[in-house]
Parts: C-alpha cells; structure tokens; sequence
C-alpha cells in the first residue's frame, strides 16, 4: 500500500509538472501574441499621431492664411473709411460754400430789391 501511495503522490506530481510545463510552454507563445497585438497598436497608433500632426500643420495654415486675409480686409476697411471721410470733409466743405454763395445771392437780391423799392419810392414822390 505504501507503494501504491508512493505512486499515487508521483502520478500526481507528474501530471502537476506536466500541466505546469503545459503552461509554461504556451506563455511564450501568449507574449509572442500579446507583443505582436501591442506593435499592431504601435503602429496605428503613431500613423494617428502623424495623421493629426499633418491636419494640424494644415489646420495651422489655414489660419495663418484667414489671418493675413483678415488682416489685409481690416487694412482695406480703414483705407475705405479714411476716403470716405475725406469725401464727406470735401462735401461738406462744398456744401458749406454753396450755402455762403446762396446767403450772399440773397443778401444781394434783397439789397437790389431795396435800392429798386426806394428807386421806385423817389420816382413815385418826384413825380406827384
């Protein structure tokens, strides 16, 4: 019985190496996988990285160029806002003279209808 006990515990340490082997052996191949699956992921990974930094730099252009395209519409704006204000000053000024001529039309025309009233006053009295 002895015996039988003895190669009970033996069958048992075997089948436990076994199993232990077993697993050892299929641990390389479960890390082979793994870094095959984590160089896949590398992989993508950094072609995303490229991909982000080239829509990046594009993105980047792309606002230098609206920049500079603000910049240069805000140049014309004030170019057409200064030209616009020397056009209202010369109006202004135009209009200004041609309201003094009106004044000083008027101012005459009251003055000839004056004289010619009083012309006709002493005509008027020179003659009864």
């Amino acid at each position: 019985q002895a015996w039988a006990e003895t190669e009970f515990k033996l069958r048992h340490e075997v089948n436990r190496m076994i199993t232990k082997r077993d697993c050892l052996s299929k641990e390389p191949s479960n890390v082979q996988a793994k870094t095959r699956r984590l160089n896949r992921l590398l992989k993508s990974s950094e072609g995303e990285v490229e991909s982000l930094a080239y829509r990046m730099g594009a993105a980047s252009e792309e606002t230098e160029r609206l920049g500079a395209a603000v910049r240069s519409e805000t140049i014309e704006k004030e170019n057409l806002t200064l030209r616009l204000e020397e056009k209202e000053r010369v109006h202004t000024k135009a209009e200004e003279r041609m309201c003094g001529e009106m004044n000083r039309r008027n101012f005459e025309a009251d003055e000839r209808r004056s004289d010619d009233v009083n012309r006709a006053r002493e005509d008027a009295s020179q003659g009864s």
